[in-house]
């Protein structure tokens, strides 16, 4: 208990006060390589071919990585690109100045095809599928029910009804994302501005089939996250199958324009509710939906149930049905941003006090 009640002093401080935290980019290890990314200009278009014999021509480049390069460089899975911003093709260089220009020279057919940016346009009959596979662009529905709404919205003496949308946000960490890679021929060593060391650990080891014990990553200090680095990127996974096949160490670090399209957005939930009150303003019941534009891919799994399950916040609601519906569209992938849910369904329960 000695640490109770006492102020503790931080440990962190002076390194980063002194300018002597060590990101992702201050990693160089030795014979250093650099990766980059050919990126679809397109929300959504089949790849008909990529192109890379003039990219390893090129002064510098050391191996370029296409659709065609087997696992785990599965670009344009389903041979289509879902959003702007989505990786058909790597390419390895032995400096930042040649990986630039050798990225240049990619050529990739792209058939653009219509895209879906709109929650409403999405669940339409007809409209465009972003992954055909599901057969349809709403990809989770479930219902969180308690009570009886039905009967307590009938007898409500005023019942309100209406639509709130808190806009998508890109989550912009001072540090975008990075990631360094590299192989001794023992163990593979991976340093990420991640939030999650130990989940790239098992996706790497199993990406690559490597035992567990074979991989080892490490978490420098990390310049700001809020959420959105959660998850395993394809570009970690990439970047050390990069640096597992060629031998020697792999660096990728996203531009600022690059981290605004591939990393996961936030929020973009959007509450549908009929809400039941008595005259003295006493909440009886809700009733309704909460929509979230997931993006091209769903990565930010139980976002929206959160915010739907915490809908009720502090207040004393005993009848509430509230559906969380996951759709799928033509944009960044949606994941959590600084509350994942919790400050969604808190803004829209106190809208919902406001307008009773």
């Amino acid at each position: 208990m000695k640490y109770v009640g006492r102020p503790i002093p931080r440990v962190e401080d002076e390194a980063i006060l002194r300018g002597k935290a060590v990101y992702v980019d201050d990693v160089e290890p030795p014979g250093v390589l650099y990766a980059g990314f050919v990126r679809s200009p397109y929300a959504h278009a089949r790849v008909l071919w990529v192109d890379l014999s003039d990219v390893l021509k090129a002064p510098g480049v050391v191996a370029a990585y296409g659709p065609g390069s087997g696992e785990p460089f599965n670009f344009a899975p389903g041979g289509k690109v879902r959003y702007q911003g989505e990786a058909v093709a790597m390419v390895v260089a032995r400096d930042r100045y040649a990986l630039y220009d050798a990225l240049e020279k990619a050529v990739v057919d792209y058939e653009p095809l219509p895209a879906v940016v709109d929650i409403y346009e999405a669940v339409k009959p007809g409209a465009p599928l972003v992954d055909e596979s599901f057969g349809t662009n709403v990809v989770h529905d479930k219902v969180y029910e308690g009570g009886d709404p039905d009967r307590a919205l009938k007898e409500a003496e005023v019942v309100v009804e209406g639509r709130f949308t808190i806009q998508r946000v890109v989550p912009s960490a001072m540090e975008p994302r990075g990631v360094v890679a590299a192989y001794d021929g023992e163990v593979l060593t991976v340093w990420s501005s991640t939030q999650v060391p130990f989940d790239i650990r098992k996706e790497v080891a199993r990406a690559l089939g490597l035992p567990l014990a074979k991989v080892r990553v490490t978490q420098p200090f990390v310049g700001g996250a809020f959420g959105s680095k959660l998850l395993v990127y394809p570009e970690e996974v990439w970047v050390s199958a990069a640096a597992y096949r060629l031998r020697a160490p792999v660096k990728w670090v996203a531009t600022r324009s690059e981290d605004f399209k591939a990393t996961t957005h936030g929020r973009a939930l959007t509450l549908e509710y009929k809400a039941g009150a008595s005259r003295d303003g006493k909440i009886r019941a809700v009733a309704g939906a909460v929509y979230a534009d997931a993006g091209a891919y769903y990565w930010g799994e139980g976002l929206v149930d959160t915010a739907a399950q915490m809908l009720p916040g502090p207040y004393d609601i005993r009848h509430g049905r509230v559906r969380a519906v996951v759709v799928l569209t033509n944009k960044t992938p949606l994941s959590a941003y600084r509350g994942a849910g919790r400050p969604e369904a808190t803004l829209f329960i106190e809208r919902v006090m406001d307008h009773v």
